[in-house]
């Protein structure tokens, strides 16, 4: 069988190209792609090449590079042992963009009934943003700034208001993304970089927030970031630096006796994982707990792969959450 997939050729140079699969295993099982979201931050960085030789992305970006990793898609085939999903079931997997993938039977997240593929689409990205709150360790009642109304900004607005927080004030410049973070559970919203937001987050909460979430992966809003928690309070860093030779600690970290907490993907255990994280997510959204209604902006068709990363890096502000259509 052959599948159709993007990759990555060189910098800013994106195709749709042929992949062979190989036949399933006897606990594999085919599945057929609906949609797959891209990831704005991570395949931006990606595509344009903007890390530093010090980062992480430099030995992991490796041409023909597999881009993606929100697929969603149906199942047509399944192996003789496989005994979890079967054919007709709706699958989340943390897999490139592709028309096709053959996969092992444990890597597939079974999507409920009622759950519509567009909401399912967002669970690794929502998966990112929970292993930040759970890096949060928020307590009931709590006040919260979110630093950034992107996707991992939206996602960590709605764990923030599912996890108890009293207080959510997201700031970011961009007016459509601070109405959508409204939407997920923000008290209040400041519509201005965050060097101009700190007086304006303690006249709103009477005090600086307990828990900073910098959602941005912006070496220069990191060092800002550091004059916003209380003292004693949490900074959560849950955007990867293209260059984190530029993330510089300021006289702040001392003064107020901050802890700052370093949030990857990766930050999996036995209890949480990319399986259970998405399993909650997908409960929360069947018990209306969720809401990512409208935050699909731009849907496309995988042919035009070609046009879409480029208009995402000339319109960052105008984009949200980008689906490719298959």
């Amino acid at each position: 069988m052959q599948s159709q997939a993007i990759f990555f050729t060189g910098k800013q140079q994106v195709q749709l190209m042929p992949v062979e699969l190989p036949d399933p295993k006897p606990h594999e099982v085919v599945v057929k792609a609906i949609c797959s979201m891209i990831s704005s931050g991570t395949e931006g960085t990606c595509f344009n090449r903007n890390f530093s030789e010090q980062s992480h992305f430099s030995s992991w970006v490796v041409y023909p590079f597999k881009t993606g990793y929100c697929w969603v898609g149906q199942v047509i085939q399944v192996g003789s042992e496989v005994t979890k999903v079967k054919v007709g079931d709706r699958v989340a997997s943390r897999q490139q963009h592709a028309s096709h993938h053959v996969l092992d039977q444990n890597h597939v997240i079974p999507i409920p009934d009622c759950v519509s593929s567009e909401d399912a689409a967002w669970f690794a990205l929502a998966k990112i943003a929970a292993v930040g709150a759970k890096a949060a360790a928020y307590d009931f009642g709590c006040k919260v700034a979110i630093i950034g109304a992107g996707p991992i900004g939206q996602m960590s607005t709605r764990w923030a208001a599912a996890s108890g927080a009293q207080h959510i004030v997201v700031i970011d410049p961009v007016a459509k993304r601070l109405e959508m973070a409204s939407k997920g559970g923000a008290t209040a919203v400041i519509d201005k970089p965050v060097s101009e937001a700190i007086a304006l987050v303690e006249d709103l909460l009477g005090t600086l927030p307990d828990i900073v979430i910098d959602s941005t992966g912006n070496a220069q809003v990191f060092v800002q970031a550091q004059q916003l928690p209380r003292k004693f309070g949490k900074l959560v860093l849950l955007g990867s630096a293209g260059d984190p030779t530029q993330q510089h600690l300021t006289p702040f970290v001392m003064r107020h006796g901050l802890t700052i907490r370093g949030v990857h993907d990766i930050h999996n255990d036995e209890q949480w994982n990319d399986h259970t994280y998405s399993q909650f997510y997908f409960q929360l959204l069947e018990r209306s707990k969720f809401n990512v209604d409208n935050l699909i902006w731009h849907r496309f068709k995988p042919n035009e792969c070609e046009q879409v990363y480029p208009f995402m890096t000339e319109h960052r502000a105008e984009t949200m959450g980008v689906l490719f259509d298959w």
